[in-house]
């Protein structure tokens, strides 16, 4: 219980496309002043035993280069087929988990894939969908390319691409650098799990 009676001192370097809101509980002049999250009456603590909100980030932007991944798709008339080329590019330091770009087909025709950079492929009939899976996107694959041909003549039904991912690293910058107790300033252990992932990504 008296861990809970604590201040968090957020680290790293933000992100200053993010806007930060903080809980209205919380201390927004001490958070702005010197990155510290603590409760606004120090003799409360933090709930116990359930998860509670202290801060939360935003960003919006028109610049490409500030999302985590962009996708580019070309079809092109190729006699009776279209030939499409589907084109990702990571910009950010980010390793991305786990990447499945779902091309929507608007047949269930089965694709001809050309060619493919790393993943793998699954056709969806049902869904008239070409899954592509990429469990690991890094430093060495930062870029890639799936090329395929298909039975369909409507450019625009290769739209809205869906896109989910996670990351171990935040695209907003900042970690946690230490816990201290608001009673005896003395540090608290703590442990710490943190993640990006998607909740709607789309191109369209």
């Amino acid at each position: 219980v008296r861990a809970c009676k604590c201040k968090v001192a957020i680290a790293g370097t933000k992100n200053e496309l993010f806007a930060f809101q903080t809980h209205p509980k919380v201390d927004k002049k001490a958070y702005e002043a010197s990155g510290t999250l603590q409760l606004k009456d120090l003799t409360k603590g933090f709930p116990k035993g359930k998860p509670v909100g202290v801060l939360r980030w935003s960003m919006s932007t028109q610049d490409d280069d500030q999302v985590p991944i962009s996708i580019n798709c070309w079809p092109e008339e190729d006699g009776q087929d279209m030939n499409v080329n589907v084109e990702y590019n990571v910009n950010s330091v980010h390793e991305l988990h786990n990447v499945c770009i779902s091309i929507p087909l608007g047949t269930s025709n089965v694709p001809q894939i050309i060619s493919m950079d790393s993943g793998t492929h699954t056709h969806s009939r049902n869904a008239e969908e070409l899954i592509w899976e990429i469990p690991l996107i890094d430093a060495a694959n930062k870029s890639g390319t799936l090329e395929f041909n298909v039975q369909q003549k409507d450019s625009d039904a290769f739209f809205p691409i869906n896109i989910s991912f996670g990351s171990q690293q935040l695209h907003a910058g900042i970690d946690v650098g230490a816990v201290i107790s608001t009673e005896s300033n003395a540090p608290v252990q703590f442990g710490l799990t943190k993640g990006l992932v998607t909740e709607s990504y789309k191109i369209e």
